[in-house]
C-alpha cells in the first residue's frame, strides 16, 4: 500500500484491529512501487483507482475515495 495511507491510516487503525483479532497475522509493505500480486504471493493491495489487473483470477473493488489537495502556507519561509 503507499506510504501516505499507511502512515496516515494505518497507524491509526491497526493497534485496535490487532487488539480486536490477536490471531490474524499481517505482514504489511508500505511502497510506491508496483507490486505483482501473483509473482509475489500477496494477498491484499491497496492501490488507486484505475491501475490495470494483469490476471483475470484478480478482483478490484473500491475501498473508499479520497480528496487530494496542495497546501501551502501564505508565510515567507526564507528568513
Amino acid at each position: 500500500m503507499p506510504v501516505a495511507i499507511t502512515d496516515i491510516v494505518l497507524a491509526r487503525l491497526l493497534p485496535r484491529f490487532m487488539l480486536r483479532y490477536p490471531k490474524v497475522r499481517l505482514a504489511i509493505e508500505a511502497s510506491h512501487r508496483q507490486v505483482d500480486l501473483v509473482e509475489e504471493y500477496v494477498d491484499v493491495v491497496v492501490r488507486r483507482l484505475g491501475v490495470e489487473v494483469a490476471s483475470s483470477s484478480l478482483i478490484q473493488a473500491p475501498l473508499c475515495t479520497a480528496r487530494w489537495g496542495l497546501v501551502a502556507s501564505p508565510a515567507d519561509r526564507n528568513d
